[in-house]
């Protein structure tokens, strides 16, 4: 908020030199000077003040030094006041101060047109106001007024997605998925979970799917390929992809091979070999 401006009327000041400032609506600060003479022996000021022409009994506050300013507060918006600081003194007492008018100012809303000129919220403030932001957002850089959206994904404290996850961002807001072959519900991800795979090829001469999934470790293949892989010798399982070369696709690490696998007793008895 600010106030219609009003020009401060001073009456001749006393040795006090009473002066006032920050004026607004509803508060103004008084300030004078201690006595030139006797300055150390000073015992109190007295700040009387009302409005000015008005019947009712003057305010009367006590303010000791060394302090030498006084905020009034509570005052009536676009009405003038008389101030008056007298001072006292360990030899002489009270002596005669200065005294002042002022006026208050006219309370304006300026969030109450056209929103303040902010493009989410306008708040009031005393004496002005501030353009702040929803949730998700955040001023632009050199703008008093414009808010813009946070990438909350380029900020690894804002966000709560698993490492395992995609953090998507959108205006206000931002989103964790699960990245492929993991299940959550983004801020948690479980996995890796990668689909079953039978591979055809050889010992010798492994095809290989290129299965991007992050999980795999091995793959089977077979010479009997499209056979029932259960009942098929010559069936391999391969641990370390990492034994495989990139150049020559042949696998030089080790390899389980199946020899044989019969129905026995409700279920599937296989002898296998590590080679």
């Amino acid at each position: 908020m600010v106030f219609n401006a009003e020009k401060v009327v001073w009456f001749p000041p006393g040795n006090s030199n009473v002066q006032v400032s920050h004026i607004t609506s509803s508060t103004a600060v008084i300030s004078w000077d201690p006595p030139t003479s006797d300055a150390a022996q000073v015992l109190s000021y007295s700040i009387s003040y009302a409005p000015s022409g008005s019947d009712r009994p003057m305010k009367n506050i006590i303010v000791f030094p060394p302090n030498t300013s006084l905020i009034l507060t509570d005052l009536n918006e676009s009405t003038p006041y008389i101030v008056t600081v007298t001072v006292k003194t360990f030899f002489t007492g009270e002596q005669l101060g200065s005294t002042l008018y002022f006026k208050t100012k006219s309370y304006i809303d300026e969030c109450l047109q056209n929103n303040g000129g902010c493009s989410q919220r306008c708040v009031n403030t005393v004496g002005s106001y501030q353009c702040r932001c929803h949730p998700g957002y955040t001023l632009r850089p050199g703008s008093r007024t414009t808010c813009t959206d946070v990438n909350e994904c380029a900020y690894p404290v804002m966000k709560q997605c698993d490492p395992n996850a995609h953090c998507l961002n959108s205006d206000g807001s931002y989103r964790c998925e699960c990245k492929p072959y993991y299940r959550g519900n983004g801020t948690h991800c479980e996995g890796c979970f990668c689909p079953p795979e039978i591979i055809p090829g050889t010992a010798s001469q492994p095809a290989l799917s290129g299965n991007p999934c992050p999980c795999v470790s091995g793959f089977i293949m077979s010479n009997n390929f499209p056979s029932l892989y259960q009942n098929s010798a010559d069936m391999y399982w391969f641990f370390n992809m990492a034994q495989l070369s990139n150049s020559t696709r042949q696998y030089k690490g080790r390899k389980l091979q199946m020899l044989l696998c019969d129905w026995l007793h409700l279920e599937w008895i296989c002898l296998y070999r590590c080679e």
